[in-house]
């Protein structure tokens, strides 16, 4: 999420007079209540055929200009020294990067303040190792219809059992799941002073992810009425939340969005 990097790329600026280098987050319930618009996108998003989801993940897609670093990405199961035991199973982590490398890229690429070597990642949280292995089963059996909803009768069976546009989760199904992430944000290792430096960043929104959209979608709004200083004198065009700026992390926090950073030095990977 482009909240995050904007609340690092400061804080480890202040701190160590850095730049970022490997964000790492971790997401740690996927909500299975979705709305009846969230599941024709996705159904929509999907019709195109694998090559077509493999196409919105690549990396470079929606950068200014090319993203050329290779991808440290862990596939599996494994424990990072902060965040605990993750899985690669977040579906739609590869898309997320492609936005958040737009940020990046609008931002100036590896001349801008993220860095030449910001690498974003995304994984999902595990409490267990069976529950990593649920968590890898699932998204195989996910991926795996959204494979298929290129063929007509699929999506049409699908279509059949989503909910109605403008019907989802009740009130109390969408507060009975908070929204929690949480990420690690290296400071950019190129310098050996830096190595083993980061910030840890959680976020909470007790009202439910639904909510949380909404919020956001208010506050970015309020940044550019009332701000209107976006990072690197940037005027207009095709943005996203990275370019709104610190004024952005505040604006979320007076929405109801709790905020807790911790930065960490001799962190061993």
């Amino acid at each position: 999420m482009d909240l995050f990097a904007i609340h690092a790329c400061r804080e480890i600026k202040q701190r160590w007079s850095a730049q970022m280098g490997k964000m790492t987050l971790r997401v740690d319930d996927l909500d299975a209540n979705v709305s009846g618009g969230t599941m024709r996108t996705m159904l929509s998003f999907a019709s195109g055929g694998p090559k077509a989801i493999a196409a919105a993940g690549h990396p470079s897609l929606l950068t200014p200009m090319p993203y050329t670093n290779t991808l440290e990405t862990i596939r599996g199961i494994h424990t990072h020294p902060v965040l605990g035991l993750l899985t690669l199973s977040s579906p739609p982590g590869d898309q997320a990067r492609t936005l958040i490398n737009r940020s990046w890229g609008l931002l100036g690429g590896p001349k801008g303040s993220w860095g030449p070597n910001f690498q974003y990642n995304e994984y999902e949280r595990a409490h267990s190792y069976l529950g990593a292995v649920v968590n890898l089963i699932r998204c195989y059996v996910i991926l795996t219809m959204f494979s298929w909803v290129q063929y007509p009768w699929f999506k049409n069976l699908l279509m059949r059992s989503a909910p109605d546009l403008g019907t989802g989760p009740s009130e109390e199904q969408v507060k009975s799941l908070p929204f929690t992430a949480a990420a690690f944000i290296e400071a950019d290792p190129a310098e050996e002073k830096n190595r083993g430096r980061g910030c840890l960043i959680k976020l909470r929104y007790t009202d439910g992810n639904y909510p949380f959209a909404a919020m956001l979608m208010a506050q970015a709004g309020a940044t550019l009425l009332y701000d209107r200083n976006l990072s690197a004198g940037i005027k207009g065009g095709c943005l996203t939340a990275g370019v709104l700026g610190p004024d952005f992390v505040e604006r979320a926090r007076q929405g109801g969005l709790e905020i807790e950073t911790t930065l960490m030095e001799d962190v061993q990977h």
